[in-house]
């Protein structure tokens, strides 16, 4: 009888020992501010944040990721029926980083998005002629099919490509042998 008591006495007693919690090493890392920038992208009612941190964010780290973000960019433009203003100042900051030469397809394609979808495609339009005209001079048939506006459409089609830098050729009458 004594044994029986004892042993209902220990388990009343016992109490379950905790294990150690581990924390997971791949959630400790800190990311970086273009990552949480990609992150807050898909959130649509962040995007006014993300245009800030784009504005905030360090010279290097824009001119590494340009085109990640003008692409990420340029989709909220056809996602979102309205654009905020701080839209138009985050992609300016990217216009002038200086390596627009790859985004010149991408905008004039979402331009072209944006014109065939039922979303206001003038201020953007206007925006690309104040700050990006070779986007539209070097796609100024394609765009100029879509746009309804006569004055819209004549200042498009107004728009003169860039011509190619002149090259300097190798001339033989200044070329000396002994």
């Amino acid at each position: 009888m004594f044994k029986r008591a004892k042993q209902v006495d220990e388990n009343v007693f016992k109490q379950p020992r905790l294990k150690a919690t581990h924390e997971v090493k791949t959630h400790l890392r800190e990311r970086t501010e273009t990552e949480k920038i990609y992150h807050l992208f898909s959130a649509p009612n962040k995007r006014k944040t993300v245009f800030r941190m784009i504005l905030s964010l360090k010279q290097s780290e824009l001119e590494k990721n340009v085109y990640m973000l003008a692409e990420n960019l340029l989709g909220t433009l056809i996602a979102d029926k309205s654009i905020d203003r701080l839209f138009y100042m985050a992609f300016s900051r990217l216009l002038k980083t200086g390596s627009t030469s790859s985004m010149k397809k991408l905008c004039a394609d979402h331009l072209k998005a944006q014109m065939c979808s039922d979303r206001s495609y003038s201020t953007f339009l206007e925006f690309l002629m104040r700050h990006f005209k070779s986007a539209i001079a070097d796609n100024k048939n394609e765009i100029a099919e879509f746009v309804d506006d006569k004055s819209l459409k004549s200042k498009v089609l107004s728009l003169k490509e860039k011509t190619p830098s002149t090259r300097v050729s190798f001339n033989e009458a200044f070329y000396y042998t002994r």
